[in-house]
């Protein structure tokens, strides 16, 4: 027989005791509002890829979503409706090497939210209309490549890619955004920096030696400004480049 308390004992998490589980792929459902904490909790000891894409989700909790997830190396959260990103949020994922924020609603990436994530190594942000900013906060060391393409950002600051923590970055995409603007010293901290595409924005002009500049101009093999609105090349935008460099204007 049931005791008088039985109606209250909460049930187990969803994928409890799923220990051996590697893969778990819930895309193209219609999960909806919160994921909360304690979502994964339960035992998923030796999961790799969490694959959460074309669903309804609009937030994530704040703490304790992921805590449990230390053998995650792959997060496909694109294509929700996300808008937020919280300081916490992804907290415990320290194997995590590929996110996929890509197609949400973000506007706002908090400082902090992504720098513990120790292991990262490709981070998908485009696609993302209303976000008009790279993210606050440092990046991971361990980024290798970055894709801002198709948002909101009109200005490229000096300190946008600041202060040597971004040494292993090799493919920056800022593709299709609203780009006008791009100061003198935005990739000076970006030494292994090989692919670089600028393409559909609202370039007019670039700064003096942007490109000529080392690093960089040792490291850059591929480089994209098509659809811009450049009117002329200024000497000495390119004159570091060596023979093997491919420079893409359309």
């Amino acid at each position: 027989l049931l005791g008088p308390d039985a109606a209250s004992v909460a049930p187990p998490p969803p994928f409890s005791g799923l220990t051996a589980l590697t893969t778990l792929r819930l895309y193209s459902n219609e999960i909806s509002g919160r994921l909360e904490a304690g979502t994964f909790d339960g035992g998923l000891r030796s999961i790799r890829s969490i694959v959460l894409h074309q669903n309804r989700i609009e937030s994530l909790a704040d703490t304790g979503l992921f805590a449990s997830l230390a053998t995650l190396a792959e997060l496909d959260l694109r294509k929700n409706r996300l808008s937020a990103l919280q300081n916490g949020t992804l907290a415990g994922l320290a194997r995590l090497e590929t996110l996929y924020l890509n197609s949400n609603r973000l506007a706002r990436v908090e400082s902090g939210a992504l720098s513990h994530l120790s292991s990262l190594r490709s981070l998908f942000l485009f696609g993302n209309t209303y976000l008009d900013r790279v993210p606050g906060g440092e990046l991971p060391s361990t980024l290798e490549h970055l894709s801002l393409s198709y948002n909101s950002l009109a200005v490229l600051r000096n300190g946008s890619f600041c202060c040597g923590a971004l040494r292993r970055l090799n493919k920056l995409l800022v593709e299709s955004n609203r780009l006008s603007t791009i100061e003198p010293d935005t990739f000076a901290f970006l030494p292994s920096l090989a692919s670089l595409s600028l393409g559909l924005n609202r370039l007019r002009e670039l700064p003096q030696g942007v490109f000529a500049a080392p690093p960089l101009a040792s490291s850059l093999t591929f480089l994209s400004l098509y659809g811009n609105m450049l009117e002329v090349v200024r000497r000495g935008w390119f004159s570091h480049y060596n023979s093997s460099s491919s420079i893409n204007s359309r």
